[in-house]
């Protein structure tokens, strides 16, 4: 089951995300693949994870890496507002 104690893990509600914009939409988002790799390729560590075990500290070590490995602020910027939408 994707909840721990009826809330969602941090994957359950990435799917759900597209799910929804896809129904909103009625077509899926042009970016949802390049999407889902970022988000995948930053947050897998916290996938299992309800939003509430995220701590501010993994997020700066998750801004810190993307810009230790040559990555832009606009990819932070991306990502952690992705965080925050989900």
């Amino acid at each position: 089951s994707p909840k721990r104690s009826s809330v969602y893990l941090m994957q359950a509600l990435v799917e759900l995300y597209f799910a929804h914009r896809t129904a909103e939409r009625g077509k899926a988002l042009k970016t949802e693949k390049e999407s889902r790799q970022r988000f995948h390729k930053h947050f897998s560590q916290h996938l299992t994870k309800i939003p509430e075990e995220i701590t501010e500290i993994d997020l700066l070590r998750i801004r810190h890496q993307i810009l230790k490995s040559g990555g832009k602020m606009a990819t932070v910027e991306w990502i952690l507002g992705f965080y925050r939408t989900i």
